[in-house]
Protein backbone atom coordinates (compact mmCIF):
# COMPACT_ATOMS: atom_id res chain seq x y z
CA UNK A 1 0.00 0.00 0.00
CA UNK A 2 2.40 2.48 1.04
CA UNK A 3 4.48 2.01 -2.15
CA UNK A 4 1.60 2.21 -4.04
CA UNK A 5 0.43 5.32 -2.55
CA UNK A 6 4.28 7.04 -3.31
CA UNK A 7 3.92 5.49 -7.23
CA UNK A 8 1.18 7.93 -7.08
CA UNK A 9 3.33 10.91 -5.42
CA UNK A 10 5.59 10.83 -8.01
CA UNK A 11 2.95 10.53 -10.79
CA UNK A 12 1.59 13.66 -8.95
CA UNK A 13 4.37 15.32 -8.43
CA UNK A 14 5.00 14.96 -12.34
CA UNK A 15 2.10 16.08 -14.13
CA UNK A 16 2.59 19.08 -11.35
CA UNK A 17 5.94 20.12 -12.19
CA UNK A 18 6.49 19.17 -15.72
CA UNK A 19 3.14 18.43 -17.80
CA UNK A 20 0.61 20.62 -16.54
CA UNK A 21 2.86 24.15 -16.80
CA UNK A 22 4.10 22.83 -20.79
CA UNK A 23 0.48 21.74 -21.38
CA UNK A 24 -0.82 25.48 -20.10
CA UNK A 25 1.67 27.10 -22.27
CA UNK A 26 0.83 25.04 -25.22
CA UNK A 27 -3.23 26.22 -24.57
CA UNK A 28 -1.87 30.07 -24.44
CA UNK A 29 0.25 29.82 -27.56
CA UNK A 30 -2.05 27.84 -29.38
CA UNK A 31 -5.43 29.76 -28.38
CA UNK A 32 -6.55 26.35 -27.38
CA UNK A 33 -10.56 25.73 -27.05
CA UNK A 34 -9.85 22.35 -25.56
CA UNK A 35 -6.86 20.00 -24.90
CA UNK A 36 -7.59 15.94 -25.75
CA UNK A 37 -5.98 12.77 -24.78
CA UNK A 38 -3.54 12.94 -27.38
CA UNK A 39 -2.09 16.36 -25.89
CA UNK A 40 -1.09 14.43 -22.43
CA UNK A 41 0.38 11.99 -24.49
CA UNK A 42 2.36 13.95 -26.35
CA UNK A 43 3.88 15.71 -23.28
CA UNK A 44 4.43 12.68 -21.65
CA UNK A 45 6.48 11.03 -24.62
CA UNK A 46 8.71 14.48 -24.70
CA UNK A 47 8.56 14.51 -20.56
CA UNK A 48 10.50 10.92 -21.27
CA UNK A 49 12.53 11.78 -23.69
CA UNK A 50 14.39 14.53 -21.53
CA UNK A 51 16.03 11.90 -19.19
CA UNK A 52 19.09 10.77 -20.43
CA UNK A 53 20.56 7.56 -20.32
CA UNK A 54 23.03 8.63 -17.18
CA UNK A 55 19.93 9.43 -15.43
CA UNK A 56 17.95 6.07 -15.85
CA UNK A 57 21.14 3.84 -14.86
CA UNK A 58 20.95 5.51 -11.44
CA UNK A 59 16.95 4.65 -11.43
CA UNK A 60 15.60 8.66 -11.51
CA UNK A 61 12.59 8.87 -13.46
CA UNK A 62 12.48 12.65 -14.42
CA UNK A 63 15.19 15.47 -15.55
CA UNK A 64 16.61 17.56 -13.22
CA UNK A 65 14.46 20.13 -11.73
CA UNK A 66 17.37 22.67 -12.89
CA UNK A 67 15.62 22.02 -16.52
CA UNK A 68 12.47 22.23 -15.43
CA UNK A 69 11.87 25.79 -17.85
CA UNK A 70 13.80 24.00 -20.90
CA UNK A 71 11.54 20.89 -20.33
CA UNK A 72 8.30 22.79 -20.01
CA UNK A 73 9.00 24.86 -22.95
CA UNK A 74 9.82 21.50 -24.81
CA UNK A 75 6.37 20.57 -24.00
CA UNK A 76 4.51 23.77 -25.00
CA UNK A 77 6.30 23.29 -28.87
CA UNK A 78 5.34 20.24 -29.14
CA UNK A 79 1.84 20.28 -28.12
CA UNK A 80 0.91 23.29 -29.48
CA UNK A 81 2.54 22.34 -33.18
CA UNK A 82 0.05 19.18 -32.68
CA UNK A 83 -2.68 21.83 -31.33
CA UNK A 84 -1.64 23.84 -35.02
CA UNK A 85 -2.02 20.94 -36.95
CA UNK A 86 -4.96 18.81 -35.58
CA UNK A 87 -8.12 18.05 -37.28
CA UNK A 88 -11.24 16.69 -35.64
CA UNK A 89 -13.36 13.77 -36.14
CA UNK A 90 -16.40 14.10 -38.11
CA UNK A 91 -18.35 13.65 -35.05
CA UNK A 92 -16.53 16.49 -33.55
CA UNK A 93 -18.07 18.98 -35.90
CA UNK A 94 -19.94 21.39 -33.93
CA UNK A 95 -23.89 21.02 -35.65
CA UNK A 96 -24.40 24.76 -35.57
CA UNK A 97 -23.05 25.24 -39.19
CA UNK A 98 -19.70 26.65 -38.43
CA UNK A 99 -16.56 23.71 -38.93
CA UNK A 100 -14.36 23.50 -36.62
CA UNK A 101 -10.81 23.17 -37.70
CA UNK A 102 -9.07 22.09 -34.81
CA UNK A 103 -7.90 22.68 -31.10
CA UNK A 104 -5.98 26.25 -32.18
CA UNK A 105 -7.79 29.49 -32.82
CA UNK A 106 -4.37 31.48 -32.91
CA UNK A 107 -2.22 31.62 -36.15
CA UNK A 108 1.10 29.65 -35.53
CA UNK A 109 4.24 32.35 -34.35
CA UNK A 110 7.25 32.04 -37.16
CA UNK A 111 9.17 31.26 -34.37
CA UNK A 112 6.89 29.17 -31.45
CA UNK A 113 9.93 28.42 -29.22
CA UNK A 114 10.47 32.10 -28.54
CA UNK A 115 6.93 32.73 -27.96
CA UNK A 116 6.42 30.10 -25.39
CA UNK A 117 9.50 31.62 -23.81
CA UNK A 118 7.70 34.87 -23.55
CA UNK A 119 4.41 33.54 -22.55
CA UNK A 120 6.25 31.84 -19.38
CA UNK A 121 6.50 33.21 -16.26
CA UNK A 122 9.89 34.74 -14.66
CA UNK A 123 10.32 35.42 -11.46
CA UNK A 124 12.80 37.54 -11.61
Amino acid sequence: MLASMHGWLLLIRSLQAFIFPGLGLAALAAGAKRIDEECLLIAARVLASNVDQASLDKGTIYPPVSKIRQVSTSIACEVANYMYTKVPQASQLKTCGRFDKGLATKEKPKDLGTYVQKLMFDPN
